[in-house]
Order: structure tokens, then C-alpha cells, then sequence
């Protein structure tokens, strides 16, 4: 069967532009910049517990507060609206939650309105990106919606 090489070409740049848009993962849309709306919106990040048996799972709540007087739009190309990674005692990343996940490319916005609280609640298993569970240890925990992060630490006994 012969392709109509425009269609081919047309097909080809759709898809990156997607990918593109997959890639970036989330912007603030609005006529105001970042920086206007970045004292408005905080970001907090918390577990149900401070210390954890080994192979107990890791309940994470994360949360965007709109502190300010106008409503906050956040653009997502992305299935994905939030993520979290740990970090052991040596800094080094062992878990990325959205690691090897696959997420659906579309154009959505949430908008926060002033007051109003965004939030997301996710689990970690206390394994690795290769699916070992990790040692003992003290971990940090950083939670990503949009542009925004915060972090938390936790002990692994």
C-alpha cells in the first residue's frame, strides 16, 4: 500500500508536537507570568507517618493552596498532575513515581480558585525504580504539582 508522503509528514510532526507537549508536562496559563502568581500558590507535602517498618506503604498527601484574590489556571499535556521522587540519605534519586508509567497526551486545565485547595494523594511502596525494596534509612520525599514543590523526610526502620 503507498502512503501520500504529505500525509506521512503531517502524521510525523503531529506526533512530535504531542510528544513535545508530553514532555513539557505542565505550565501555568494565564496573561500573568509565573513569577506574578508564585506567592499566591502554596505547595505542601506530607506523609501519614514520620518513621515506617520496612515494606510498610508510605501514604503521601500533596497539596496546592491558592493563598491569593484571582483564580489560578494550570495547564497540564499530560494525563499526568502530579509526581513525587525519593531520595536516599546520599542524595541519590532511588524512586521516581511516574518512572516507566505511561500517561495519556491531552490538553487540560484545572483552575484553583482563591481559597480553594488542590490535592492529590499517592502511595509508595518503599521500592526502587527496579522494584527492590530499599534499605533502612532516612528518605526524602519531593512532591511536584505544576512548577511547584515541596519535600518531606521520613525513617525507615
Amino acid at each position: 500500500m503507498k502512503m501520500n508522503k504529505k500525509v506521512v509528514i503531517f502524521g510525523l510532526v503531529t506526533i512530535a508536537i504531542v510528544l513535545a507537549g508530553v514532555l513539557v508536562g505542565a505550565t501555568l496559563m494565564s496573561s500573568k507570568s509565573f513569577d506574578d502568581f508564585k506567592e499566591s500558590l502554596e505547595m505542601k507535602i506530607s506523609t501519614d507517618k514520620t518513621s515506617y517498618s520496612i515494606g510498610e506503604t508510605v501514604l503521601i498527601s500533596m497539596k496546592l493552596i491558592n493563598h491569593g484574590t484571582e483564580n489560578i489556571s494550570l495547564t497540564f499535556f499530560s494525563g499526568k498532575t502530579s509526581d513525587f521522587k525519593v531520595l536516599n540519605e546520599q542524595g541519590e534519586q532511588v524512586c521516581l513515581w511516574s518512572y516507566n508509567k505511561v500517561f495519556i497526551a491531552v490538553l487540560r486545565t484545572i483552575t484553583i480558585h482563591p481559597g480553594e485547595v488542590l490535592s492529590y494523594n499517592m502511595t509508595w511502596d518503599q521500592k526502587d525504580n527496579n522494584g527492590n525494596s530499599v534499605p533502612a534509612g532516612t528518605y526524602t520525599i519531593i512532591g511536584y504539582i505544576s512548577e511547584y514543590s515541596d519535600t518531606v523526610s521520613i525513617k525507615i526502620q
